[in-house]
């Protein structure tokens, strides 16, 4: 197997540690693991309905057809971190489940890799930050997603997740009969590669924590965070794109506040954008310009972080360009 940090150039000072022992979990992971049940259900005449249901030990999680293939959440995470092991990482290893969706059938898993990290010289009163890999799973048992795997970075300082286009999904796969047999395509050295395409962004970072910028500029990049108005959304012809000013408004009191810490720089306002775009366990934890009962804190996480890719991209195509 490829060996993942033979592969990267970032050094690990912390002591190796011992593979996990088969089949025991964190304590955050214990309702992420626990197995899923397909039952029957009827509708009040006591008819067997068209489709089954997924249920874990709290409630029903998902309405699927009897021809959808349950991939167990706890396949997944064995996948998951015996590919990381395997692929030579025997570091620190955060992991962080979040669970949204349709009545609870939505999880995504960050992995954090604390020990393969690069140091981010900041102009604030915090002088250096560490920044990891995160290597993200997501599965559903709803049908809003199947299951796949992504990689990105962690900024340490404030626990945001940050995306690059150019960290694209190492594999996806939909729940069908065969999709466990394709789960365990996913190699370690799928996973190595993605590792070292994450490596690329650390001087591009390190650029932007060294460039000031005032809040005139920030306001107008921030205008490049764009989103279809809510009227636009079905016209097809001619939708309309803009950052609403509501949400232009908390980034740029985000900004501010990045900036005691960071310095007013470039990179201020990336974590501005990724604090915002972030999911977290709640959808009170995130910023928002106004709450609403019931938020899906991942759907309102993976729809901001979908715009925050398109937008940090266009940033980085400004700085080649320049």
């Amino acid at each position: 197997m490829t060996n993942v940090v033979a592969l990267s150039p970032w050094t690990s000072t912390a002591p190796t540690m011992r593979l996990p022992v088969l089949n025991q979990y964190p304590d955050n992971m214990a309702r992420f693991v626990a197995p899923i049940d397909r039952r029957e259900l009827f509708d009040g005449q006591g008819n067997k309905a068209s489709h089954v249901g997924l249920f874990d030990a709290a409630q029903c999680v998902g309405t699927v057809s009897p021809s959808y293939k349950v991939i167990q959440n706890r396949v997944a995470h064995d996948m998951m971190e015996g590919s990381i092991r395997e692929g030579g990482y025997h570091g620190e290893l955060d992991i962080i489940p979040t669970q949204g969706g349709r009545s609870g059938g939505r999880w995504s898993v960050r992995y954090v890799l604390k020990d393969l990290c690069f140091s981010i010289r900041q102009l604030g009163k915090h002088h250096e930050t560490k920044v990891s890999l995160e290597i993200l799973l997501r599965n559903s048992y709803d049908n809003s997603t199947g299951t796949s795997v992504a990689v990105a970075m962690f900024d340490h300082f404030c626990d945001n997740g940050m995306i690059f286009n150019s960290l694209a999904e190492v594999f996806k796969a939909k729940h069908t009969r065969h999709a466990e047999d394709t789960m365990f395509r996913v190699s370690p050295d799928q996973i190595a590669t993605a590792m070292v395409e994450a490596q690329q962004q650390a001087d591009i970072i390190r650029k932007w924590a060294d460039t000031k910028i005032t809040a005139k500029t920030a306001r107008e990049l921030l205008k490049g965070l764009k989103a279809v108005k809510e009227h636009a959304k079905e016209d097809k012809r001619s939708p309309v794109f803009q950052t609403p000013r509501n949400e232009l408004e908390l980034l740029m009191s985000q900004f501010e506040q990045e900036s005691e810490d960071r310095g007013q720089t470039l990179w201020s306002l990336v974590s501005a954008v990724t604090a915002w775009s972030t999911p977290r366990n709640t959808a009170e934890a995130m910023p928002s310009v106004r709450r609403r009962q019931n938020t899906d804190p991942l759907a309102l996480g993976e729809g901001r972080q979908d715009r925050a890719v398109v937008w940090i991209a266009n940033l980085q195509n400004m700085a080649r360009a320049a």
